[in-house]
C-alpha cells in the first residue's frame, strides 16, 4: 500500500530570505492606507503573506493597527532561527536597491531644494528668471545655501512639500519655478503659490539674506527711475516759484508798472 509523501516545508526564495536579512538588522515592513507592504521603501507586496502565514514576521505592537505610524511587522523568532540555521553567503541585492533608491531619492530632493532657493531669489529681488539664474554671486553661494537646508529634515520635508502640492508655475524657458502668496496669473485671476510661512520659505530667506547679502540688491533691482529731464527739487522749486501768492502779487505789479510806463 502506497504511503502518503508529507508535504515539505515551503522554502525561502531568495528575496524573502533577503526581506528576513533586512528585519533581522532592525528594519519593518510598513502597510500604508492601501494595505500595501513596502521595506526601506521598497513594495514587497508579493512576499509579505507567505512570510506572515508562515510566522516569519509578526506584529511590531499586536495592540495597535499595523498600519499605526510607528508600528508594521518585524522578524520573529522563528524567522532569527531560521537565519541561524541557514546563513547566506550572497550578496543582498535588496541593499543594493536600497542604496541605489536612497542616491536617486536625494540626488531628486537636492535638485528641488536648488529649485526652491531660485524661486525664493526670484520672489525677494523682483528680478525676472533669467537674471536669477544667470547671476555669477548667486551660483557660488548656491551649493552652500543648499547643503545648509538639507541638512534639516524638517526643512526639506516642508520644501518636497511644496512641490507635491501641484503649486508650480507654467514652465518658463522651460524651467519651471515657484511662486509665493497671492499673486495674478496671465489671465487676471487671483492665485493662492507656496506659502511665505513655511519653516522652508522662512529659512530659505534668511539664508539668502545673510549668504548674498541682498538687501542691498534687492533695494537695487526693484527700485525705477523716470527721467522727466528736470531734477526733483528743480520741479519743486519751479512749482514754489510759480504757485506762491508772494510770487503772483510781483508778477501783477511789474505788469502794471510796464502798463503805466508805456501808455
Amino acid at each position: 500500500m502506497a504511503t502518503k509523501k508529507s508535504k515539505k516545508p515551503n522554502k525561502l526564495t531568495k528575496q524573502r530570505r533577503e526581506i528576513l536579512d533586512l528585519l533581522n538588522q532592525g528594519h519593518m515592513i510598513e502597510i500604508d492606507k492601501s494595505n500595501m507592504p513596502s521595506i526601506c521603501g521598497l513594495s514587497i507586496h508579493p512576499h509579505r503573506f507567505f512570510l506572515t502565514e508562515n510566522r516569519y514576521v509578526t506584529r511590531k505592537d499586536k495592540n495597535k493597527s499595523v498600519e499605526t505610524k510607528g508600528n508594521g511587522f518585524v522578524i520573529s523568532e522563528k524567522g532569527k532561527k531560521y537565519i541561524e540555521l541557514n546563513p547566506s553567503l550572497e550578496k543582498n541585492s535588496l541593499i543594493l536597491r536600497i542604496k541605489e533608491n536612497s542616491k536617486q531619492t536625494a540626488n531628486y530632493q537636492i535638485d528641488k531644494i536648488k529649485l526652491y532657493v531660485l524661486s525664493v531669489v526670484k520672489h525677494i529681488t523682483k528680478r525676472s528668471w533669467e537674471s536669477v539664474q544667470n547671476d555669477s554671486w548667486l551660483k557660488n553661494q548656491l551649493d552652500t545655501i543648499v547643503n545648509q537646508l538639507s541638512k534639516d529634515n524638517r526643512i526639506v520635508k516642508s520644501i518636497m512639500n511644496e512641490f507635491s502640492l501641484g503649486l508650480l508655475s507654467d514652465i518658463q524657458n522651460d524651467i519651471e519655478y515657484l511662486k509665493f502668496g497671492e499673486y495674478r496669473d496671465e489671465e487676471g485671476y487671483t492665485c493662492t503659490g507656496a506659502s511665505k510661512q513655511s519653516i522652508g520659505f522662512k529659512k530659505t530667506k534668511g539664508l539668502v539674506i545673510a549668504e548674498l547679502n541682498i538687501k542691498a540688491e534687492h533695494n537695487n533691482s526693484i527700485k525705477q527711475t523716470v527721467y522727466t529731464g528736470q531734477s526733483e527739487s528743480q520741479n519743486k522749486n519751479m512749482k514754489l516759484s510759480l504757485g506762491s501768492p508772494f510770487s503772483l502779487f510781483l508778477i501783477i505789479v511789474t505788469l502794471i508798472f510796464l502798463w503805466v510806463a508805456f501808455f
